[in-house]
């Protein structure tokens, strides 16, 4: 009898030991929400004026993809009139761990690892809109898309990107249809963090 109350108390002892030490391990920790800035300018050099916006962080969306080919990244403000910027890197040109400076291709510096096309939409009366796409090889582009996070852990990744198109036929022009066209630059920045990876 003395045997089995030992065994069974020794039981009891090792399962709610166990038990204890479950409940003290620590939970992991949530992945936080993906955050985004969106920022957009346009600069007239002849006259030196310029027009810009600053999208609100819940009126931008943004998606990674690991394709058959690279990673994509998309950022878009949420308006029917707004900014859509993509971001491809063929996986060779990725660095190991992804974390790193991309520059954007340009007609000039067509080696460089990160493509980038970016459309401008806006309207011009209800329910009316135009819309402009630029691709970063085809025009005097300076830029990068950084990645300042990979974590794959939870499958997410942070980082920055900055594009200027040089010498473009204003974009604006169909508003003012008897005004000469206007060259300007275009400057597209935002940030992004903990954006999930597909």
């Amino acid at each position: 009898m003395s045997r089995y109350l030992l065994f069974a108390s020794l039981c009891a002892a090792s399962f709610f030991g166990a038990a204890c030490h479950k409940d003290s391990d620590p939970a992991p920790e949530p992945t936080p929400d993906a955050t985004y800035t969106l920022d957009r300018m346009v600069y007239y050099p002849a006259s030196a004026e310029s027009s810009g916006v600053s999208y609100s962080p819940l009126a931008i969306t943004g998606t990674a993809l690991n394709r058959g080919d690279g990673l994509e990244l998309r950022f878009r403000s949420g308006d029917p009139a707004g900014d859509h910027i993509v971001f491809q890197i063929e996986y060779p040109k990725l660095v190991p761990g992804r974390v790193g400076k991309y520059p954007l291709k340009s007609v000039s510096e067509a080696a460089n690892p990160a493509q980038a096309t970016y459309t401008l939409t806006y309207g011009t009366g209800q329910n009316a809109f135009a819309g402009r796409t630029y691709q970063a090889s085809a025009y005097k582009t300076t830029g990068d898309l950084t990645i300042s996070t990979y974590d794959t852990g939870r499958g997410v990744i942070s980082g920055s990107y900055s594009m200027k198109l040089n010498e473009l036929a204003d974009p604006y022009a169909e508003l003012m249809p008897t005004r000469p066209v206007r060259t300007c630059e275009v400057v597209v920045s935002g940030e992004f963090a903990n954006v999930p990876v597909r």
